[in-house]
């Protein structure tokens, strides 16, 4: 049984007159309701996950150029959350396996700048960083650099490399 209640979502993007700046900000707001159950040979496992009053936020900025792009985004995820993963064999009470009651926060930081080298082809770098309240994972950042082709209108085939550091 899975019961996702759709986000309320604020959104608001504006545009410099001369196109060269472009900000973003959006707010949600969701819940989640999720019961999942299924069969081994050894007995039924059931997961149970539940996160009311999620919230997150975005704020973005962009900065255009002829044959550059800037863009600096912040995101901060709020989550209260209950996870559950009971066993059973048919013959006893559920057991319980693990159990996690608490905030899964999260808030993460990126600064990308792109380079359009001719309308099909463009280059990237990125470093991301984000910060978690979640127990046993604290902070983990990354340098990502990309080359993007887009041989049509509709398709753009992409190429990363990701350095992490971190938990």
């Amino acid at each position: 049984t899975m019961s996702f209640i759709p986000y309320q979502q604020i959104r608001a993007t504006f545009y410099s007159s001369d196109s060269k700046w472009k900000l973003g900000a959006i707010y949600r707001y969701y819940k989640i309701d999720c019961e999942i159950m299924f069969d081994t040979q050894q007995g039924e496992y059931q997961i149970y996950q539940k996160a009311p009053n999620s919230r997150h936020i975005l704020l973005s900025v962009e900065r255009y150029w002829e044959n550059w792009t800037l863009t600096l985004e912040y995101q901060k995820l709020k989550n209260k959350v209950y996870h559950a993963l009971y066993w059973t064999n048919g013959q006893t009470d559920p057991i319980a396996l693990a159990i996690f009651n608490g905030f899964n926060d999260a808030e993460m930081v990126y600064l990308q700048g792109r380079y359009y080298i001719n309308p099909e082809w463009d280059t990237f770098a990125r470093y991301e960083r984000i910060q978690t309240r979640t127990p046993g994972v604290s902070a983990t950042q990354a340098w990502v650099v990309g080359l993007g082709w887009n041989p049509i209108n509709n398709l753009k085939l992409r190429a990363e490399y990701h350095q992490f550091q971190g938990q």
